[in-house]
């Protein structure tokens, strides 16, 4: 059985690999195999991304998600998102 620390780790790496989630802005908890992410991003897709790594992680009992999808003209994202749709751009154009 894995532990709570190991679960946390499992996740936390997930989230950090996927480039396309800013995972510096979700806080992931684990207590007794429950995985909590909360924080902010970008679309609905990033939240769908947010709850398959945990849900994925090997000894998971369940997952709550307290993620909050931003608008993209809100200032918090302006500049990421314009960033993030060049980068996006051109990977699927080279």
């Amino acid at each position: 059985m894995n532990t709570d620390s190991a679960i946390y780790e499992t996740i936390v790496d997930a989230l950090s690999w996927d480039i396309a989630i800013d995972s510096s802005r979700l806080t992931v908890t684990v207590k007794d195999r429950i995985a909590t992410i909360e924080g902010e991003v970008r679309s609905h897709s990033d939240k769908l991304e947010a709850r398959r790594a945990a849900q994925c992680a090997a000894g998971v009992r369940a997952v709550i998600i307290r993620i909050e999808v931003l608008p993209m003209n809100a200032g918090y994202f302006q500049s990421d998102a314009q960033g993030f749709n060049c980068m996006t751009f051109a990977a699927v154009c080279d």
